[in-house]
């Protein structure tokens, strides 16, 4: 298959450009429609960067809900523009998540795809940071309760984190819509590390197995693509706040209290594990664990990065995502009578899956 000069030209020149390019690329027979996923990120992030510049030219931090309605209300499609950026959001994070679980059940963080693995945490990370700050933004009460509850952990602390804790929260909106611009532009940067890293570690198949990207994937990735626009056009029409907390409609004010005003459900697993530990430096010491965890996965698997993952493998992995839903469902129901009780067992058995059961079960394997 000849390149176009214009596409060699490009490709040669531009550093990453590979990675969002696969049409140049052969692939071995038989891939799984999820190998998509990291192509529906890359276009589902850039609808939510477009529609979030669209939101900045309208917002105002200093009357969050009013701006936001003259967006829905005054300006041509505005409505539209709004959904795009929230259900966009949520398909984002969802992608994500289900890229990260497909590596864990796939084994894909082994060598040689350890550094594509941990930029895939870090897009996580930054992408759960900036998504937390768009939610205060809105101006709903949820977003405003949960600001105010970060601000009285924030007190919590003392030295030189307290003063950090409160120089990033600190400065009302205005600030925290500068904060969450640089992490919208640092999850870009992530998500385009972390294509190119997977570009670099892709397998090359063996010599009689491999088909071009075009005609054969390209089919399947227009499939997925068709797929994400039908998801995305049923969350825009018919649930436009699908996993958000039903106090956020209502526009924040210091003359109501929310105890737990709940976090959007790509949030609220995390905030349910960062819950279970007392006080501000159990939470924050929680989620710093889970990421070190995630992190080190590649080195907790001792079996051969060749070998293909076991059925038990596979097994502790599904339960494993099942035990997320249901942190991230006690995590979006605030008040739960359970969640006292659920949320630390939850949360154990995930640091007990990375920690204990993945070396066991790899361990035999090493041999």
């Amino acid at each position: 298959m000849t390149d176009h000069p214009a596409s060699s030209w490009a490709l040669s020149r531009i550093p990453g450009l590979g990675c969002v390019c696969p049409c140049r690329s052969t692939r071995a027979k038989g891939g799984s429609y999820l190998g998509a996923v990291p192509f529906l990120i890359a276009v589902t992030a850039l609808l939510v960067l477009a529609s979030g510049v669209v939101l900045l030219a309208t917002y105002n931090a200093r009357s969050p809900v009013a701006s936001l309605q003259i967006l829905s209300h005054a300006v041509p499609q505005g409505w539209l523009v709004r959904a795009y950026h929230a259900s966009g959001t949520t398909l984002l994070a969802g992608l994500v998540y289900l890229g990260l679980f497909h590596g864990l059940l796939t084994r894909a963080y082994r060598a040689p795809g350890e550094y594509a693995w941990m930029l895939g945490v870090k897009l996580l990370a930054v992408l759960l940071a900036a998504s937390w700050f768009g939610y205060v933004l809105s101006g709903g009460a949820g977003g405003y309760w949960s600001y105010q509850r970060a601000m009285m952990a924030a007190l919590q602390f003392h030295g030189a984190a307290r003063g950090l804790a409160l120089w990033v929260l600190s400065g009302g909106l205005p600030k925290l819509l500068v904060l969450h611009l640089l992490l919208a532009l640092s999850a870009g940067l992530a998500l385009w590390a972390w294509l190119a890293a997977r570009a670099k570690v892709r397998a090359t198949p063996p010599p009689g197995e491999a088909v071009p990207f075009y005609p054969y994937y390209a089919a399947q990735y227009l499939v997925a693509l068709c797929a994400l626009g039908f998801v995305g056009a049923l969350l825009i029409g018919f649930l436009p706040h699908l996993g958000m907390p039903a106090l956020n409609a209502v526009p924040g004010s210091g003359l109501s209290f929310a105890a737990n005003p709940g976090l959007p459900w790509y949030l609220a697993p995390l905030g349910a594990a960062a819950g279970s530990f007392h006080g501000a430096w159990g939470g924050i010491g929680a989620v710093i664990a889970l990421a070190v965890t995630l992190y080190a996965v590649p080195w907790l698997d001792l079996a051969p990065p060749e070998a293909p993952p076991s059925r038990l493998h596979q097994a502790l992995t599904w339960l494993l995502g099942a035990v997320v839903v249901a942190l991230g469902v006690d995590g979006t129901m605030p008040g739960c009578p359970l969640a006292p009780v659920l949320d630390p067992l939850l949360t154990l058995y995930v640091f007990l899956h990375f920690l204990v059961l993945l070396p066991l079960v790899t361990w035999g394997r090493a041999k």
